[in-house]
């Protein structure tokens, strides 16, 4: 399996502020909840779109991910393609796999290896994940590289996109930031959506080729719209680091954070609303990343980068009156 840029979630009752806003202003003293949070966050969406109210936004299930009136949402998984009638059932990796009794059919490594030479490239994907995790064989990263390698040039996108994070890693591959690219690059072209999400990272970052970053927003544009967690966290990030369509930048931090609880994308959005200069839901966001993940110490820095701004916007403030 690929690594993946997600991290573990960690469930938070309450956290502390000074205050809890609303879209009518400072509420009530005391402990918030999570709720109450994205609420108010909410409703500055809402009037940043010229909404009449926040409750007129689509109401978000307790458990996975939001549901969306245009684009079904199932946290990044597309879904299966239809079986091809034309394909013989002998050329399939499944093909004569005894089923297990905890799901998954288990195939011989042989059986494999006879159908990836036979030119079966998701037999070849499928026997590089064995070799690579041990499994139904001795582990054995090199052969598991080399299937993968064979597994892309025969069209299956998922070994593009696995090669291309071991070659940005330098995990069991050079550390080679280029060939990284090339394979994400063909794992996007093939129809990968997380190839395209890591695709526009590295044009947002120039890693592996000239930093584009109209091209990177263009493909976490696309990829958010079709339900994709990360690319929308991460054009939020993009968009408030250049300081530019702030609107745009919260309504995707939102939906992220909506989508994914995560310490990563409550960091996002406090960021996005620290360029609102809306420092009061900024550190409530930044708190509750905090809260996932308290050994952090950017997320700390993040607060203090908050509050010191806040009390600058203070001391102005005053310096008018």
């Amino acid at each position: 399996d690929l690594p993946d840029p997600t991290h573990t979630e960690h469930n938070v009752a309450l956290y502390d502020l000074k205050k809890a806003t609303t879209e009518k202003g400072a509420d009530a003293e005391g402990g918030c909840s999570e709720g109450a949070l994205m609420a108010s966050i909410r409703g500055a969406v809402a009037k940043l779109a010229g909404a009449a109210a926040a409750q007129s936004r689509p109401t978000v299930p307790a458990t996975g991910a939001p549901q969306s009136p245009v684009v079904p949402r199932r946290q990044g998984v597309a879904p299966p393609p239809p079986p091809d009638a034309d394909s013989p059932d002998a050329d399939s990796p499944d093909a004569g796999a005894a089923p297990s009794p905890r799901g998954p059919k288990i195939i011989s490594i042989a059986t494999l290896e006879r159908l990836c030479s036979g030119g079966n490239g998701k037999a070849c994907a499928k026997a590089a994940a064995y070799y690579y995790l041990g499994r139904g064989a001795p582990k054995n990263v090199p052969r598991a590289m080399h299937l993968n390698q064979l597994a892309c040039k025969k069209g299956v996108a998922m070994a593009c996109l696995f090669l291309g994070r071991a070659h940005k890693a330098g995990l069991g591959l050079p550390k080679d930031p280029r060939r990284a690219f090339a394979y994400t690059a063909r794992a996007c072209k093939l129809g990968h959506g997380d190839g395209c999400v890591d695709l526009a990272a590295m044009y947002a970052a120039g890693e592996g080729t000239a930093k584009r970053p109209t091209k990177a927003k263009a493909l976490y544009r696309l990829h958010c719209a079709r339900g994709k967690v990360w690319a929308c966290n991460n054009l939020a990030m993009l968009l408030a680091q250049r300081n530019e369509h702030l609107d745009e930048a919260l309504r995707v931090a939102v939906k992220a954070a909506e989508a994914k609880r995560s310490f990563m994308t409550f960091d996002t959005l406090a960021f996005v609303l620290l360029r609102r200069k809306a420092y009061e839901q900024a550190e409530a966001a930044i708190l509750k990343a905090i809260a996932m993940a308290p050994k952090r110490g950017d997320l700390r820095r993040r607060l203090a980068t908050i509050r010191a701004e806040a009390r600058r916007a203070e001391q102005l403030q005053a310096l008018r009156r």
